[in-house]
């Protein structure tokens, strides 16, 4: 009877792994690896590629946000490395990734969304463009004007008038611009050519058939109310108005700062430390002083 070979449960194991061990070598050695759905340079997946046209991106859940005064859940979804799959003619994918993108400013979308608000604007003020009244006119869109002073504007009504005047054009509105001075282009060395310009010592003569577009603001610390008419200087007759709400973000804030802002000339007394922590320099309050 030949004796038959023992091994004990540790030594088993031990064997187990080693085998386990000679066939993952032998699976790389073979050229066989698994591609990986993002890999960091182009390669050629093969049959059992792990591209999928309808996989479902997942992420994890974020806070509720408000659009348009309903209430919706919000998901953050994970970081994606962009790039393009492409067939590569023996049944399998190449990935080539393509550079990383670059997020834009959150202020970019404030940029986007003020710019489609003045287009509102705008379709509602030529809504009526077929009008009898309408048909013959040429508009002057002027600066929107701050509604508690109305001599007065800023960046966000200048903006508004100037994006009237592209919006106007684009549905077949005639537009007319009228901050041409009388001398022509002017050519300044080192800056560049001119031919617009605000140094009009007198107003510019208005046509009977024109309308102007004027509007006014009035900001508050969470909006910016808008209101807008097309007009008729002849009688002063309002042909057309418009009304519109803008949300008070940092860009808006800072378009409409500019009104009523004046930095005057002044100095200021600066004092060295031992002047500055004198007795007589420091008030009750810096001597932490009970006021009554």
């Amino acid at each position: 009877m030949s004796a038959q070979p023992h091994f004990s449960s540790g030594a088993a194991s031990l064997i187990l792994l080693l085998a386990l061990g000679f066939a993952l070598l032998a699976g790389g050695c073979s050229g066989a690896r698994p591609s990986p759905l993002l890999p960091d340079r182009p390669e050629t997946s093969g049959s059992g590629a792990n591209f999928s046209s309808t996989a479902v991106l997942s992420g994890s859940y974020g806070p509720r946000i408000l659009v348009e005064g309903e209430e919706f859940s919000s998901i953050k979804a994970p970081e994606i490395t962009p790039g393009l799959a492409m067939p590569d003619g023996r049944g399998g994918v190449v990935w080539v990734p393509g550079e990383a993108g670059v997020r834009p400013h959150p202020g970019y979308a404030d940029a986007r969304e003020l710019r489609l608000k003045v287009r509102e604007l705008a379709e509602q003020l030529a809504a009526g463009i077929q009008d009898s009244s309408l048909r013959s006119a040429v508009a002057l869109p002027v600066s929107f004007v701050n509604l508690d002073n109305m001599g007065e504007t800023s960046g966000l009504g200048r903006y508004i008038a100037e994006q009237i005047f592209h919006e106007f054009n684009q549905r077949g509105f005639p537009v007319r611009e009228y901050r041409i001075p009388g001398g022509g282009i002017a050519t300044v060395e080192g800056r560049g050519e001119f031919y617009l310009s605000r140094a009009l010592q007198q107003a510019a003569a208005v046509s009977p058939a024109a309308v102007v577009v004027a509007g006014t603001y009035y900001s508050t610390p969470q909006a910016i109310f808008i209101n807008a008419r097309l007009l008729r200087p002849a009688d002063g007759r309002v042909l057309r108005t418009a009304s519109l709400l803008l949300p008070a973000n940092d860009l808006t804030r800072r378009m409409t700062a500019s009104a009523g802002m004046r930095l005057e000339a002044g100095t200021l007394r600066i004092l060295d430390y031992k002047e500055t922590i004198a007795p007589s320099a420091l008030s009750p309050f810096d001597r932490n002083e009970d006021i009554h």
